[in-house]
């Protein structure tokens, strides 16, 4: 299974997840009708749509709940990791498709459809500049304007969500996750949501190694299997907590690893590079800079005690400060 497969196949899985998802419509979602869904009758459905003529269509994911008044809302979600130019006409086509699906029985109160969310998850790092409504996209014809589809899917960018602190919303780790640009990023944000999740029950550790893939697919660099889930398999957290040990222990590993790589190639120019490119992720630009002004002219010995620095410091000011030889408060 190549790179873009596996993301894939571990994007479904994190959104298959049911509490991911309520935390998705009640934190990320704006709009009165989220505030009356009855979040206890959230199911997933079957993404594999049938139409009269036959032809088959398949989904990502794709949910239903009740609201209060008993009428029901369809949340359908797209996991994109491109930006894709007919995204409006494909999401247009996969809500007739599921209403087409529908039986007689399946519908609404007063035998109508029941409302459908189109949601487009963003996971890449592209801006997104495709059209959100096909009214954008179609030739606007005198008189035609008012029989082209107008349905408007929204559209969650992962990794610029905005970095507030995590809680216990399980969306965010996953934006924390896709935004990060380092593994020694994202290690922390795998600990801090182990703290809430290991008390949890089985969908909640099924959804902590479905981060722990999630990491793996996002860096390939790390040579890491994902494996595919066994739907029979009893989950236990000692087991994911040692996933979570090799993912620490490669974030320690990858610094001196890029460091004795450079040397060996004779260019302490590269090593600084690589260092200044960890402190930036970690602590901003303005640290990257002074920490290249610090260390220009420094050999490898320097250097790679460095790598270690900018993993234990917790701040940009500590490690400039332990860099300049200054005592710890």
């Amino acid at each position: 299974m190549d790179t873009t497969q596996a993301k894939d196949k571990v994007s479904k899985r994190l959104f298959r997840h049911r509490r991911l998802v309520e935390d998705l419509l009640r934190t990320h979602v704006p709009g009165r009708w989220v505030r009356q869904v009855d979040f206890r009758t959230l199911r997933a459905m079957p993404t594999e749509f049938l139409n009269r003529a036959g032809d088959r269509r398949f989904g990502d994911v794709l949910w239903v709940a009740s609201l209060r008044d008993g009428r029901q809302v369809m949340v359908m979600i797209e996991i994109q990791s491109d930006v894709d130019s007919d995204m409006a006409a494909r999401m247009a086509a996969y809500v007739g498709m599921v209403y087409e699906s529908l039986t007689p029985a399946a519908r609404g109160t007063k035998d109508r459809y029941p409302a459908i969310f189109p949601l487009v998850v963003h996971t890449g790092r592209a801006e997104w500049n495709a059209a959100d409504n096909l009214r954008d996209v179609a030739d606007p014809v005198p008189g035609l304007a008012g029989h082209i589809a107008g349905r408007r899917y929204m559209r969650l960018d992962l990794g610029l969500l905005p970095r507030d602190d995590l809680g216990n919303d399980r969306l965010s780790v996953l934006a924390y996750l896709t935004g990060g640009r380092s593994l020694s990023e994202m290690v922390p944000v795998l600990s801090k949501a182990a703290e809430w999740l290991r008390d949890g029950d089985a969908e909640d550790h099924s959804l902590f190694r479905a981060y722990q893939d999630w990491v793996r697919v996002l860096l390939p660099q790390l040579e890491l299997p994902v494996r595919e889930p066994d739907t029979d398999e009893v989950l236990e957290w000692s087991d994911l907590m040692d996933g979570l040990t090799v993912l620490e222990a490669r974030a320690r590993e990858w610094p001196q690893e890029w460091l004795q790589q450079g040397r060996e190639e004779g260019r302490e120019e590269g090593q600084l590079a690589l260092l200044s490119r960890q402190a930036s992720h970690r602590f901003g630009m303005a640290t990257a800079e002074a920490l290249v002004a610090a260390l220009t002219g420094s050999d490898h010995v320097r250097l790679e005690a460095v790598a270690d620095l900018i993993l234990d410091c917790e701040t940009g000011t500590e490690l400039l400060d332990r860099v300049n030889g200054k005592p710890s408060p």
